[in-house]
């Protein structure tokens, strides 16, 4: 049990220096306050911008999409170009071996120039470059020499 103060006894006197940190903690305690007030404040005033601020990002992704469309269309019209060698290529009627084999090597170079192209944007155009090349490899041994 804790013994009862008697009044004779003198009150606990505190060391100075817990009574100087006291308010030392108060101030640190008030500035902290201090600076979630200011934190508030600029939070509240950030809040009245965010449909402006919205409204730019949203006008620059619409920028960029429009951009995007563009290079999509030049981007098809070049995969176009690139279909009509194909067919250009496919078109050629070797009439000799000698022929034969420039028109495979030519193939073979074009099909590997392309195929990270179409491997990547059209994986269906590759499985159709691919079955072309098959084609091609079956012809040349069907074709007699």
């Amino acid at each position: 049990m804790i013994p009862a103060k008697t009044e004779t006894e003198a009150p606990c006197i505190k060391d100075p220096k817990e009574i100087e940190a006291k308010p030392a903690e108060a101030m640190e305690s008030a500035a902290k306050m201090f600076v979630k007030d200011k934190k508030h404040m600029e939070q509240m005033l950030a809040l009245s911008t965010i449909p402006l601020r919205m409204d730019q990002q949203i006008q620059c992704i619409k920028t960029i999409q429009q951009e995007l469309l563009k290079l999509h269309l030049k981007q098809v019209m070049l995969l176009d170009g690139c279909t009509e060698l194909l067919h250009e290529l496919k078109a050629v009627q070797p009439t000799d071996e000698n022929e034969e084999i420039k028109v495979l090597e030519t193939f073979r170079e074009v099909k590997s120039k392309l195929s990270g192209v179409f491997e990547h944007y059209l994986p269906a155009q590759l499985s159709i470059l691919k079955q072309e090349s098959k084609i091609s490899q079956v012809s040349a041994e069907i074709i007699p020499k």
